[in-house]
């Protein structure tokens, strides 16, 4: 009895926590998947076959999927950017 008291304390403010955190996240990657496909195609009939299309109906894959994009395009820049340093510093 103890012991499910204090897992009921415990484990329900941090799931609850948690679950509010991936709602605030699914929020914020919704709103980025909305603006870019708004942004990219400027009508909202294109941008509905677009969603339906490739991101299987969710603004939140849309999002995620432009966030992934970012980040491969900072890591490219990251290497390149590493590799050309060492060349040059090799050359010196």
């Amino acid at each position: 009895m103890v012991f499910y008291t204090f897992a009921v304390i415990i484990v329900f403010p941090a799931e609850l926590y948690f679950s509010m955190e991936f709602m605030i996240g699914k929020k914020i990657l919704s709103l980025f998947g909305r603006g870019y496909l708004f942004l990219r195609y400027r009508n909202k009939k294109k941008v509905q076959q677009e969603l339906e299309r490739k991101f299987e109906g969710q603004f939140r894959n849309a999002g995620v999927v432009l966030l992934a994009d970012i980040f491969m395009a900072l890591a490219v820049v990251a290497i390149v950017s590493f590799v050309a340093a060492v060349l040059y510093f090799l050359m010196a």
